[in-house]
């Protein structure tokens, strides 16, 4: 059996101002299969008006985040989405599953697993809407039911 797939690049970004400048462009990706939920991974990005867009014109059923809060320069800029960023998501997208990942791995990361599921927990977003995965974890994503 032959499952099609489409890969849409979309446009991100990896801190704002000098750091933007900085860090150069960057991208997240949508995948689009007719027998499997759509998919956003978001990349290496902060919360920021392209994301939104990308949300509205997909309307995927799962969105990847990077949410450990990397930080960069003198200055710590953020680079990647931290907890606030990442519960914003999942407000804005609350019908999608957001996966928070690329967290107790990277030396500039501000967010751990742990401060995200306090996070969690503090704003009241269910386990269901906010999945926190450990290292090698599977998940596995199933379609929704088309309604009328």
């Amino acid at each position: 059996m032959c499952i099609r797939l489409k890969i849409i690049r979309t446009e991100a970004e990896h801190g704002k101002g000098a750091v933007l400048a900085e860090m150069g462009p960057t991208s997240g990706y949508i995948f689009i299969s007719s027998q499997e939920p759509i998919i956003y991974w978001v990349g290496d990005s902060i919360l920021c008006e392209r994301i939104y867009k990308t949300i509205d014109r997909f309307r995927p059923e799962v969105i990847i985040t990077h949410s450990s809060g990397a930080v960069w320069g003198a200055n710590k800029d953020l680079i990647v989405m931290d907890a606030e960023q990442t519960l914003r998501i999942c407000s804005y997208a609350s019908a999608s599953q957001v996966v928070a990942i690329h967290m107790d791995a990277l030396d500039h990361g501000t967010v751990s697993r742990d401060d995200l599921l306090k996070a969690r927990n503090k704003a009241k977003v269910s386990s269901n809407n906010l999945i926190i995965p450990e290292d090698g974890e599977t998940l596995i994503f199933e379609m929704k039911e088309m309604q009328d």
